[in-house]
This record gives C-alpha cells, structure tokens and sequence, in this order.
C-alpha cells in the first residue's frame, strides 16, 4: 500500500555541479544511452489544444420522475411531496443539472408534471400560483402581461473531475412545443452565468423537436417570446479542464508548450488500463507539472521528455575531471502535517529497457525484476497517511547535454528521458 498523495511530485535541479570534458554520468546502467556534447534537445512535436472530451451527461423524463446520468453518477428528481408540481431533487441525490425556472422579478422555480420540465411561478400575495395549470410549460403569458417565463439548465456542482468544473461543448435539448406558432432564445452561460451568445429558434406546429447549441459553456437559458414549450430531455457533451485523455484508443503522448512530453506506457502489473485525463504545466519556478487521478491506473507508467533549459558553468570547472552535470530530484508530498520528500532519481535498471536501448518500463520485466522494482519504492508507508495502491519511483534514462561558450563562459542544455511509476501528482522542476 502507498501513500495517498494530495499536492504534487517535485523534481528539481540541486546546487550546480561541474561539466568535464568527457561528461560522465556514473552508475549507467547498460541500457542507458552515454551522453555526448554534441546532442541537442529534443524539440516541440505537437501539443495538443481544445477540450478534452468527459463524455455525456443525459436527461430523461418519464411520468413521474426525472434521471440525469454520466457515467455510473447518477441524479434524480420527481414533484414536491407537497402536492404541487415544483421539481424537487430525491434526498441524497447528485446535482449534475441544475434546472431553474425564472419569471423576471417574480419568485419561480422549475416545474414538473407528467414527464415535462418547465415554470412554476409563486403567487407573491400568499394564494394560489399564477400558472399551477401550466407549470410543466414555459409559456409568454399572453397579452396584456407577458410572464418572461424562462428555464435554466445548467451544470451542477456535481459534474466535475480531478481536473475542475466540466464545461458543456455541445448540448442537444428534447423540446415539445405546446402552441403553433412560438419562438424562443436559448441563451449561453459560462460559469459566473454572463451571457456568452444568444441562439433564436420557433416552430410552426406543435409537437416534439430538437435544438441544439454549441460552444463552450455552463448553462443554457431557454427564454420563450411567443407561444410555449416544454423540455423532456437533453444532452450534454461535455469537456474536462484535463490538458489529454489516455488510454482511449487514441495517441498516448502529449506535448505541452514548453516542450515536455509525457507518453503513457501502460499498467506496469499488466492489467488493463481505464480512461484517464492528464495535465501537464507549469508551477511557479518547477519547469514541469504533471496530474492524473489517484484512484484511477495507480499502477500506470509514464516516459517524461524534460528540456530542463541551460544551466551556467563556470570554465574552470568545467574542465575539471571526473565532473558531472547536475542530478534531478523527485518529491512524492505527503498530505500536510507530512513534510515533503526529495529523492535523488537515479539511473534507471536494465530491466526497463528493450533490447534496442529503448525505455519502454515493465513490458518484458521478469518475476525477479518486478520485486527488483518494488524494493526500490521510493515512499516509506508512514502512520495516520491514507493509503492506495500503487508503487512510487522514478529515474533517469537518459541523459543528454548540449554545451556552448556564453558571454560569461560555459553552458550545458540538459535534456533528461525520465521514467516514473505513481500514483501521485508529480511536479518536477
């Protein structure tokens, strides 16, 4: 059992060490590429941009209650016990949708009846409401007071990763038009709810239709100006804040755009994997901040390329024999009263690498190698520290540099290949 980690995974440069001629690095394993001045670091492949899919948030109605569903979360909701048809959420339940019901200055709430979603609206003199008739509609109130009757659906709080709020890029509404002719707005929320554009639709007939909106939003405002309807499903496409998505049939690496690409190796024990988002950025002065669910894959393994930038060196100690360039450390965080961790990463074992020299972690490992790799879990369990599956290590499987006279002298452009089995949040710098 390994520690749960809450806060993040560091790898940082320690104080300078010097360069010599021949660069040496100590302690190779055979697998490991030799470093020669002469290589460069890798640059910029692709980075990836746009929202990363989270699936489908559905709505369905049938006569007496309402489900909203993603993945196996699950919300539900049906009328009042009080009699009357405002919705109201079953206890205990999830909020992926909000559905709101809005007539201007007048106190409202979503209503439902017989499979349909539309206003109540609350008498503000104490008697009956003004609409107890029509409550599973969203209707104009005729001449001479129109009601600016709206509903809202919006994200709830509930639809949310690892990552942050999801944020809906597509939704397509299941409407029933209750009179012939109408017309309406479907207005586009974000997060703080400021309109971000207004979508006009009508219908000559009554009778079941679709809309459908698109962008990048948290809400949908449906305003009636003529006529009336009802809504009786939906769906939402919807996005994670997450930078990719791995092990979905898709490419498994990702460049962000300072350079550093993360390639997902697969499930180190072997076992299948499941879907996960990822992000990988920067934090403060750290060049490299990498995130993955913790529950999910904690026995993944990843291949980072990190182009750490140009380190200084002084002339004198750059000829010194013997030298070495700067080793990288690697902190697993403990969740606070712990103390962070630094961990020298060292050079990876044969066992990781194919016969070519490639990194490629546990693909061939045999039974020895695996309890090889398991003795050299970085993290102690300590007591009173939640604890999940997984094993926590990392290392250097190569190394290259790139050195070059500056104005002040010498500098080295380090590049490291970097393997690393977790189930944390990393952060390297």
């Amino acid at each position: 059992m390994r520690s749960l980690k809450s806060s993040g995974l560091t790898a940082l440069f320690a104080s300078l060490a010097v360069v010599a001629a021949s660069f040496p690095l100590g302690g190779l394993s055979s697998g490991l590429l030799g470093l020669a001045p002469s290589v460069a670091p890798a640059g910029v492949t692709t980075v990836a941009s746009g929202p990363v899919s989270a699936g489908k948030i559905t709505l369905s109605t049938s006569k007496d209650k309402g489900v909203v569903t993603w993945g196996d979360v699950k919300q539900e909701f049906g009328n009042s016990p009080l009699g009357n048809c405002v919705l109201t959420p079953k206890a205990g339940t999830k909020s992926l949708l909000d559905l709101m019901g809005y007539n201007g200055k007048i106190s409202s709430s979503a209503g439902f009846k017989k499979g349909f979603i539309g206003v109540y609206n609350f008498s503000t003199q104490g008697g009956p409401p003004s609409n107890a008739a029509h409550c599973e509609q969203v209707d104009d109130g005729g001449k001479p007071k129109p009601s600016n009757e709206m509903l809202g659906v919006h994200l709830g709080p509930d639809a949310k990763d690892t990552f942050g709020p999801l944020v809906a890029t597509e939704a397509t509404l299941q409407l029933v038009a209750n009179s012939k002719p109408g017309s309406a707005q479907a207005i586009l929320l974000d997060a703080e709810g400021d309109h971000l554009s207004t979508q006009t639709f009508s219908w000559s007939k009554s009778g079941d239709f679709t809309l459908t909106v698109n962008g990048q939003f948290s809400g949908v405002l449906l305003k009636v100006t003529k006529g009336s309807f009802s809504l009786k499903g939906a769906t939402f496409d919807v996005a994670s804040q997450a930078d990719d998505f791995f092990c979905d049939g898709s490419d498994d690496t990702y460049t962000n755009e300072n350079g550093v690409t993360v390639t997902f190796l697969g499930n180190a024990d072997g076992s299948d994997c499941e879907g996960f988002g990822i992000k990988l950025g920067r934090d403060g002065d750290a060049q490299v901040h990498f995130i993955k669910p913790l529950d999910v894959n904690p026995m993944a393994q990843f291949v980072f390329e990190v182009p750490w930038g140009t380190v200084p060196l002084t002339s004198e100690d750059a000829l010194l024999p013997g030298s070495s360039l700067p080793p990288a450390y690697i902190d697993f965080e403990l969740p606070p009263p712990n103390e962070p961790t630094e961990h020298e990463m060292p050079y990876c074992p044969d066992y990781l690498f194919d016969e070519t020299g490639d990194l490629v972690g546990m693909a061939r490992a045999s039974e020895a190698d695996w309890s090889d790799l398991q003795g050299r879990d970085m993290e102690e369990d300590e007591a009173d520290v939640p604890q999940t599956t997984g094993i926590q290590f990392a290392c250097i499987g190569d190394r290259s540099a790139e050195v070059n006279h500056s104005g002040s002298g010498l500098e080295a452009t380090i590049t490291d290949l970097i393997y690393l089995i977790g189930d944390a949040r990393m952060l390297m710098r």
